[in-house]
């Protein structure tokens, strides 16, 4: 048994059940008893134990900007570790766009901040969020300055002309070069696949197929293509994660195939 409700008194057993009864109401206990950055702070393990909804993630968003506005003292770390729990447990789709909107605003706030485990927190707060316009064109202009930003727009959920622009501008100026395949996917479809395929390594382009917004179906079609004992180990592994038994049949064929072809310098029969 808990100590600390061994000894409380009988007005505090109360108002200890009080609050208990509100965790059933998760609405409800964000929006009777959290009202400033302490409250979050206070509250945090219970508010990151609450069902979330639109309205508690609203709510807390607004008292954090409330803070910076203000310029309050509050527990960083803590208060956005709140958030973050709260939108890693809704669906996106479930938050009306002046929710995201705030939370879009705090994760300016913090992304360029000095303690990178805050610039992380941020960035999962944002993540698989539709974004406005705006937000999208601020993400654009400021991703070579962190490779969090750049995440963002590598990693977004939906089709994006803007962020399809940028990709390719990425791609053409070699941008970021490490993170080609990703950039790649944002643009490649069956149509310029073998121009591509020309001019990129082959891991990495089998990545970028996999990594594409297309069906997978669509995928493993141009995995048959593309792919050649060069990609061997990633075949493997993407084939694994896209459960596709067809795809390893139509390779181990490719290379028997390729086992088959004579080599430099051999003499006919």
């Amino acid at each position: 048994m808990d100590p600390y409700l061994e000894r409380l008194s009988l007005e505090q057993a109360i108002e200890y059940l009080d609050r208990h009864l509100l965790t059933f109401q998760p609405e409800e206990y964000v929006l009777r008893l959290i009202h400033t950055v302490r409250d979050i702070y206070e509250h945090r393990s219970v508010l990151k134990a609450l069902e979330s909804t639109d309205r508690s993630v609203s709510r807390i968003a607004e008292i954090i900007l409330v803070a910076l506005t203000n310029r309050q003292r509050m527990r960083r770390m803590e208060c956005l570790e709140v958030l973050r729990s709260l939108t890693k447990r809704i669906d996106p789709t479930f938050l009306q766009k002046e929710t995201i909107d705030k939370l879009f605003r705090i994760y300016q706030s913090f992304i360029f901040h000095p303690n990178e485990a805050v610039g992380w927190c941020v960035s999962v707060i944002l993540k698989d969020k539709p974004l406005s316009d705006n937000a999208i064109d601020w993400l654009v202009q400021h991703a070579e300055s962190s490779e969090l930003i750049a995440n963002r727009l590598l990693l977004y959920p939906n089709s994006h002309p803007r962020i399809t622009a940028w990709a390719e501008e990425s791609y053409k100026l070699n941008r970021l070069p490490h993170r080609e395949s990703e950039i790649i996917a944002f643009f490649i479809t069956s149509g310029n696949a073998t121009e591509l395929a020309e001019k990129t390594d082959p891991n990495t382009f089998v990545w970028a197929i996999y990594k594409a917004r297309m069906l997978d179906q669509v995928k493993v079609g141009l995995l048959k293509k593309h792919s050649d004992f060069e990609s061997f180990a990633s075949i493997v592994e993407i084939a694994s994660r896209l459960r596709s038994e067809d795809l390893i049949k139509h390779f181990i064929q490719k290379l028997k195939n390729r086992q088959k072809e004579p080599t430099m310098g051999s003499s006919g029969p």
